[in-house]
């Protein structure tokens, strides 16, 4: 650990962590807490000892089962405490009728809280329209890349661990689109396999692998991905729950990375791809056109309509979606951390 990065618990807001442990927001939560060195605390409750300290909260209404959920238990922590919040999974117009009561919660927990932080400048525009009377508008601090190890290139390494996608069936001769995370709506799963179709015309056989499991409550999604997938002859694979080696393969044993989300924000996932070496193929938005910008060329940023081209290039020449050996992405942990700490201390 570098100087900087040292821990200083004294001068560092506790951390809240409320779970759950596998979601996301929280994986990013433990990453910052334990490269800064702040102390740690779990659960809903608030400790006697935290009152009136300065405690920070990675936010998301997901983290809580329910908007009104989040609102009751974050409060409770915003009366006895000092709470700075960065917010994730921002309210957008698009999710309909979920928006309002979202956003009226991000709403009132902001206008508690000693300060608040997003990840993008996209992001802070989604709050500005979300919360309005925002007593105070927030830091921008982006999503860190956390390496991971990387292969070599588009062949996976002599002697690594045995394969975590399965045998190429006939429908996926020719490997598979990758999708990273929990298989949930407007995820864009129907159009990577949408994308699996079209390729077929061109007598390329793509299959459709999501890298990571059902999101709880949307079983019935993942039955319609698959029965839209049988129907259109793409071979379609949920992996279900990966530990972080068997991540680190499936990515590099994907033969074409994509995010396809519909609303994008900020993306761990995208920063993941890039983490262990691949160069992801994402949907044309301002959120990922804003994530290139802060990357340049670790990513393939494209409209929906040019992807189909975009894939039979990157099936020609798989090198178009590896990063280099000696890539060295900025905004790492170590400097995302340096953000915070900065934050913090004003």
């Amino acid at each position: 650990m570098s100087e900087a990065m040292a821990p200083q618990v004294d001068d560092l807001p506790v951390h809240w962590l409320p779970g759950p442990d596998r979601h996301g927001v929280t994986l990013l939560a433990r990453q910052v807490a334990d490269a800064a060195g702040a102390p740690v605390v779990r659960g809903h409750e608030v400790p006697a000892r935290l009152h009136g300290r300065p405690v920070h909260l990675h936010f998301s209404t997901g983290l809580f089962g329910s908007p009104e959920a989040a609102r009751d238990v974050v409060d409770a922590w915003a009366a006895g405490t000092r709470l700075s919040l960065t917010l994730h999974d921002v309210p957008q117009p698009a999710e309909g009728s979920r928006w309002g009561r979202r956003a009226a919660v991000y709403s009132h927990l902001v206008a508690r809280s000693s300060a608040w932080a997003v990840n993008s400048r996209w992001e802070a525009t989604l709050a500005a329209a979300a919360l309005p009377e925002a007593p105070r508008g927030p830091e921008v601090i982006p999503l860190p890349i956390v390496l991971e190890p990387r292969a070599t290139g588009p062949t996976r390494a002599v002697g690594a661990d045995s394969a975590v996608l399965p045998p190429r069936p006939p429908r996926a001769r020719d490997g598979w689109i990758g999708m990273l995370g929990w298989v949930y709506p407007d995820k864009g799963h129907e159009e990577a396999i949408e994308l699996a179709a079209a390729l077929h015309s061109t007598g390329r056989a793509l299959g459709v692998a999501a890298l990571g499991g059902v999101v709880a409550g949307h079983d019935e999604l993942a039955d319609d991905l698959a029965r839209l997938a049988d129907r259109l002859g793409v071979a379609w694979h949920v992996t279900g729950y990966l530990d972080d080696d068997a991540l680190v393969r499936a990515m590099h044993e994907t033969t074409v990375p994509v995010a396809a989300h519909r609303h994008p924000s900020a993306s761990g996932s995208v920063n993941s791809w890039v983490a262990a070496g691949r160069r992801p193929l994402l949907r044309e938005h301002p959120s990922t056109i804003e994530l290139d910008e802060l990357r340049p060329g670790a990513h393939l940023v494209r409209p929906l309509d040019a992807w189909p081209a975009e894939v039979a290039l990157a099936m020609d020449d798989p090198a178009r979606t590896w990063l280099p050996r000696d890539y060295r992405p900025p905004h790492t942990l170590e400097d995302v951390v340096h953000a915070y700490r900065s934050w913090w201390a004003r």
